[in-house]
């Protein structure tokens, strides 16, 4: 069994700029298209810094400010995509490059819309001083309706698939991804459950087990007490692919991430794949 067997995961996007964790990223999306037939898309997004229409409107000054910018960002595109270009070489996988202008997060939370997979590093060249998330990252994080793979500066195979299972709601999602994924890649599957007590842990844990009877893979389960963000990150290394769920669909998804999981994309050695559900009609 494999992710193009089940017909999932099988469109990958992956946002790349000029940081080095979108090229990280990138080469997650390949190691994925490798392990199976499906297509990656690059989506460059060539800034635009001042709007056409303010530009033309603010006088001959701004517009002129304006062209430098443009050209600038133009320039930043043409290298990023011969990068990307080289990487693919490099790699001898085929990537479809798309190139757009706008505002980075409205354009790839567009584009997305038409992958199965989405794909972002984890910093831009604009770090927040209260995190480690680039603000464009943080902003398509939370509109986000797609399973998103958040990677590291530094890209390393993945030896390890890690679910963080809660044994409900976006727990079953991430538990059915991270199998996918664990059988493509033909890595091993660890099953983790957070919990009070132990017996509580297991008890949680035996949904996860029933979910898993008839996969070709053995995984292993394991249940740990204290902090939730903590006891995952310790559970993982730079070569582990964390698998959990991104947030409930409230009013307030938009400005929410659940706590445990920003911790975790945050300050995670490794890739973390967040499994959301699609968004609701009423957005409930």
């Amino acid at each position: 069994m494999s992710i193009a067997a089940q017909g999932t995961l099988t469109k990958i996007m992956v946002a790349v700029g000029g940081s080095e964790s979108s090229f990280s990223a990138l080469n997650y999306a390949i190691d994925f298209a490798q392990a199976g037939p499906r297509c990656v898309k690059a989506l460059i997004v060539q800034e635009a810094l001042i709007p056409p229409e303010l530009a033309l409107a603010s006088g001959h000054t701004l517009g002129l400010l304006a062209d430098k910018l443009a050209h600038a960002a133009e320039r930043i595109a043409d290298q990023t995509e011969r990068r990307v270009r080289e990487v693919c070489a490099r790699r001898q996988t085929s990537v479809e490059v798309e190139r757009q202008t706008g505002h980075v997060s409205e354009c790839v939370v567009a584009a997305a819309a038409q992958a199965s997979l989405l794909v972002l590093g984890r910093q831009g060249h604009r770090v927040d001083r209260l995190g480690l998330l680039g603000s464009n990252t943080e902003s398509i994080v939370r509109r986000a309706h797609k399973p998103l793979l958040i990677a590291p500066g530094q890209h390393r195979r993945v030896r390890c698939t890690l679910v963080a299972y809660g044994g409900k709601d976006l727990g079953e999602s991430a538990l059915a991804t991270g199998r996918e994924i664990a059988e493509a890649l033909c890595v091993p599957l660890d099953v983790l459950t957070v919990a009070a007590t132990t017996p509580a842990g297991a008890a949680i844990q035996e949904r996860a087990r029933l979910s898993l009877a008839a996969t070709t893979s053995a995984p292993t389960f394991s249940v740990k007490s204290g902090d939730p963000a903590a006891a995952i990150i310790a559970c993982c290394t730079g070569d582990t692919l964390v698998v959990m769920g991104a947030y409930g669909h409230s009013r307030l998804y938009h400005m929410v991430l659940g706590s445990v999981t920003e911790q975790v994309v945050r300050f995670a050695q490794g890739p973390v794949l967040l499994s959301a559900k699609p968004v609701t009609p009423t957005g409930q």
